[in-house]
């Protein structure tokens, strides 16, 4: 959806209480907050779930407001690579910090990692070390 989209539907949710737009579109995820979306469901929640959730709690937190637009940077910018062979790649991204998980699919039918896919998640970690040393105690 696009950001006119996601608050057209968030208008609506307060005549539905119990009911909550999840926007999945990282893109927008700060606007989409900030014009009262319950919150985020996204695929970048696989690789980053302390991101996501960070960024949910401090979205209107005026003091934090360059720590926010850094994590919504980084997010738009890595995009493409949490997109580019999903889901295995968010379970190899995980097994490599340590999470006891195979990464086979069902889509590829395998546990094969590609050279690529271990390059471009390499490049993913190095780049999320940058946004930690740029918003530091965030995390």
């Amino acid at each position: 959806m696009d950001i006119d989209q996601v608050r057209a539907k968030n208008r609506l949710c307060p005549e539905n209480r119990g009911f909550g737009v999840y926007d999945a579109y990282m893109g927008h995820a700060v606007a989409s907050l900030r014009s009262g979306t319950a919150g985020l469901s996204c695929i970048q929640g696989n690789y980053f779930p302390e991101l996501v959730s960070w960024l949910c709690s401090n979205y209107d937190n005026s003091a934090l407001r360059k720590e926010v637009d850094k994590v919504q940077q980084f997010f738009s910018e890595e995009m493409e690579v949490m997109h580019k062979d999903y889901p295995k790649s968010a379970k190899y991204y995980l097994w490599k910090k340590g999470m006891n998980l195979s990464v086979f699919t069902r889509d590829s039918g395998n546990s094969q990692v590609s050279y690529g896919m271990k390059e471009d998640m390499e490049k993913l970690e190095r780049s999320y070390g940058r946004l930690l040393a740029q918003i530091p105690g965030q995390l």
